[in-house]
């Protein structure tokens, strides 16, 4: 967690912590590309590293790592809103999304979420087949990003959660959220700070 939707310095010493520790496939849940220029970096020093990013295409900055990236996509709610406001009518009236008071959201289904193009000079052959069934799950419910042989535990209320079943991480609001910490999967250390320079 680097606390922070951009913190460029932080997400690249982190990736960087990452890859040193093991890992071969890296995404991000930040605003910069910080963690895919590290993998892209780091690439020819290592067997194999991978990267998923997200809200834009990673390919430009690292063209032999990024598999490819997910991106929420906001032009169905900025028509409706617009058409809305030009009405005169309440934006969140007759929105194909879940509303709670003015909050909205969806997924797949309503094209609110997207994944965009794999990088086909490193993806393997039928790697967009299996893209595209992956999407036909997720838009009728049948698969989840958060779903797995894993128990998670809320560290804020002691709160236990099996993903067996899959968890939908914006059941109740827009913003994703999950609040549990995976048994046997992750360890918590404390990062000390680095500074920006």
């Amino acid at each position: 967690y680097t606390g922070a939707w951009s913190n460029y310095p932080l997400e690249k010493a982190y990736t960087k912590r990452l890859i040193d520790e093991g890992c071969i496939i890296l995404a991000h849940h930040t605003d910069s590309d910080a963690s895919a220029v590290v993998c892209e970096e780091e690439h020819f020093s290592r067997k194999a590293l991978y990267h998923v990013g997200y809200n834009q295409a990673m390919q430009t900055v690292a063209p032999t790592t990024a598999l490819v990236s997910t991106r929420i996509y906001w032009t169905p709610y900025i028509r409706h809103a617009v058409k809305a406001v030009l009405q005169k009518k309440p934006i969140e009236k007759g929105l194909k999304a879940f509303v709670r008071g003015t909050d909205s959201w969806a997924g797949f289904d309503e094209d609110w979420v997207q994944i965009l193009e794999l990088n086909k000079m490193i993806c393997p052959l039928g790697g967009e087949a299996v893209v595209a069934e992956a999407i036909e799950a997720f838009k009728k419910k049948k698969r989840f990003v958060l779903y797995g042989d894993y128990i998670g535990e809320n560290p804020e209320d002691g709160s236990t959660y099996n993903l067996a079943n899959g968890f939908l991480e914006n059941e109740t609001q827009s913003a994703p959220r999950f609040n549990y910490v995976l048994q046997n999967v992750i360890t918590e250390e404390q990062y000390e700070y680095l500074p920006f320079f």
